[in-house]
């Protein structure tokens, strides 16, 4: 059986799939100057990238794990933003 909370690990990952894969791609390519100063600003710039761009996601993500903190489960309201927010993601991928 799955927790709350780990259903919310999973929701938060599958919304920010598109995200985790630009961040990759990136550390893919700077793979090869690994241990160098470029190295370390290609991930600097790869982890802000993927923080900047999870930022409503990773909202919505702490707002349902405090609903679960404080009433032990996501209520309606959070359910139905997180549900909005997701139908959204799926429909900007489509869109590109």
């Amino acid at each position: 059986m799955t927790t709350d909370s780990e259903f919310m690990g999973r929701w938060f990952a599958g919304v920010t799939k598109p995200q985790l894969a630009q961040y990759n791609a990136r550390m893919s390519d700077a793979r090869a100057y690994r241990g160098s100063p470029r190295w370390d600003r290609e991930r600097e710039a790869a982890q802000q990238e993927f923080h900047d761009s999870t930022e409503t996601a990773r909202a919505l993500y702490n707002l349902a794990m405090a609903d679960l903190e404080a009433l032990g489960e996501v209520s309606e309201e959070m359910d139905f933003a997180l549900t909005q927010f997701q139908v959204g993601e799926i429909f900007a991928v489509a869109a590109e």
